[in-house]
């Protein structure tokens, strides 16, 4: 079997991120499950592979939901078709394959994303940076500047994600959407997050960032709460 290698991962960061995102995140009824890609795949075969385990971890994620098995599809090959009743997002970076899950009626939405920690670059910075992020970093955006254009990255794949699913134009750019506050949380491993979006008026998704340290990255989580939510 294509798969028979690939792993369930035990995520670490200070020696423990999996119980971090597990504490954080069950209480949103949001459910995490990461695989780990079988090594030496390369090419078209890794593409599919990767596509497969993204797969295999939103269906174990929906399963512990529900308890029992659940099936997720893709449309024109690369795009989940989430089961009635879920949402959902799935990344991959190397070896790492995550996916998260939650009810339809706790989230609208959701949006997750795992990049690997990269140098700050100008032609980064002005491509990502919005005139009101660079006034307020260090401020409401307390990123660690050995984190920042990594978490700015991340986040803004992340609520790119999010909005997708509620039916954001393909055409929305980096700069459309707008990190408003950015707050360390513990020892500096978790900042909770406040963007806003230009799309369809002026879109607010909450999220976390996690640095995870033991792979060099980091991961982040949005999500768009229904209107009539008190949570």
């Amino acid at each position: 079997m294509i798969l028979e290698n690939t792993q369930e991962l035990k995520i670490k960061v200070n020696k423990n991120i999996e119980f971090l995102i597990c504490a954080y995140l069950l209480k949103k009824s949001i459910y995490i499950r990461a695989l780990m890609l079988p090594e030496n795949v390369l090419g078209l075969r890794r593409r599919s592979i990767e596509h497969t385990t993204g797969k295999l971890a939103a269906e174990g994620a929906m399963q512990k939901v529900l308890n029992r098995p659940a099936s997720l599809e893709y449309k024109n090959g690369n795009i989940p078709i989430w089961p009635k009743g879920f949402v959902g997002s799935i990344t991959h970076k190397g070896s790492l394959v995550i996916s998260a899950v939650s009810l339809r009626k706790s989230f609208d939405s959701i949006g997750i994303d795992l990049e690997f920690f990269q140098k700050s670059d100008q032609t980064l910075e002005d491509r990502i940076l919005t005139t009101n992020e660079r006034e307020i970093l260090g401020n409401k955006i307390q990123f660690q500047e050995d984190h920042l254009m990594t978490a700015l990255f991340s986040v803004k794949e992340a609520a790119y994600k999010c909005i997708s699913y509620l039916g954001c134009p393909q055409c929305i750019s980096f700069k459309d959407i707008e990190l408003t506050n950015a707050t360390i949380e513990g020892q500096n491993c978790i900042y909770n997050l406040s963007v806003t979006s230009k799309y369809n008026g002026i879109l607010e998704l909450e999220g976390k960032a996690i640095v995870l340290e033991s792979y060099k990255a980091i991961f982040s989580i949005l999500w768009k709460k229904p209107i009539n939510s008190n949570g």
